[in-house]
This record gives C-alpha cells, structure tokens and sequence, in this order.
C-alpha cells in the first residue's frame, strides 16, 4: 500500500504548478476499513532550514534519524498540515500514529513524508462513506496537489467540484488553494 502511495504522492507533487516557498502533496488511497494519507512536504534551502538541521541532527550526519525525526516531527508536522482539515461525513475514524521520514536534500531542502492511518467501520456493499478535505481561507495556505485513489471493491463514484475524467479506482490529480475543498464519495459496489 505505501509504495502506491509514493508512486501516486511523486505525481502529484510534479504537477503543482505554484511556486510557492514550501511544496505539498497528498495522496488518499481508500479501503473498506481504513483510509491511508500520504503527505509530502518540503522547506527549500533556507536559514530557517538550516537552523532547524543544526537543531535536530544532533549528530550532525546530514540525516535525520527516527529519534531526531520525532523532534522534528513535532514542528514540522502542524506546519505542514496547517490550513487542512480533513472530515469522514457521520464518522470518526480510528487515526494511529503518524510515520514520519525526513530527507535533507544536497540542495539544501528539508523534506517529511508522513503516512498517516485511519481506521473505519468496513465498508457495507452498496453503502457510501463521504470524505472532505478543506484548505482554509488563507492567501498563506500551501498550494497542495491531491490525488484520491480506492482498492478493489470500492470505487470513487461522485467528486465535488467534478474534474475532468471518469473514476475507475484512481483520479487525476487535483489542485487545492485557499479557501476551496474537496468532496469525494466512496461507492462499495456489489458484485
């Protein structure tokens, strides 16, 4: 399921368009019982960067490890996260810890990506579940590119605003900016 996610998260994070400071790019892939997001944020070279390596790579190897990572996860993760907000309609799902991996690039870039997991009741054939990603009205919200992807039986049936193409398991990739969401529904089709 990661590797999915990562090829999905490398082509989504190619097409944003925007040139802005910080990149981001998430990638939804649905299940019967869960939902996986894989988030792709990176700083370029900066002296915030910097400062934030000599920080927390204490030691001092270019690489942030899983301890120093969890540092930094800390002060990374609500910065990349901030201006989103994601919502399963008439649920509440089961989130499990984040997985963070960190890459500072030879360009300088401070790079996360973070998987994040949530549990649901399973799906029910010819039963609906409605996801909601919403980017707040801020002109400083990232610029984010979002791809939705579902496993078989489930498919994206419907998407608010439509883009265009059909649904079969996988969806172009969308861009999100300020103030502007996106509402996807799950279908379990029955077979």
């Amino acid at each position: 399921m990661l590797i999915v996610l990562a090829v999905g998260l490398c082509l989504s994070f190619n097409l944003i368009a925007h040139q802005s400071p910080q990149k981001r790019a998430l990638t939804v892939q649905f299940e019967k019982d869960s939902i996986s997001m894989l988030l792709f944020y990176s700083l370029p070279d900066t002296k915030n960067t910097q400062s934030l390596m000599l920080r927390y790579d204490s030691n001092h190897d270019g690489k942030i490890d899983p301890v120093e990572g969890n540092k930094l996860g800390k002060v990374l993760l609500p910065a990349a996260l901030q201006h989103l907000t994601f919502e399963v309609i008439g649920e509440s799902p089961g989130a499990k810890e984040p997985s963070l991996k960190f890459n500072y690039t030879k360009e300088g870039a401070l790079e996360m990506m973070v998987l994040m997991e949530f549990e649901l009741k399973p799906l029910k054939k010819d039963h609906t579940r409605k996801l909601k990603i919403t980017m707040a009205d801020d002109h400083h919200a990232i610029e984010t590119a979002v791809q939705l992807q579902s496993m078989s039986p489930l498919m994206l049936s419907t998407q608010e605003p439509p883009t265009p193409g059909s649904f079969e398991n996988q969806s172009p990739i969308l861009k999100l900016t300020h103030h502007n969401q996106i509402t996807t529904t799950l279908v379990h089709a029955s077979k």
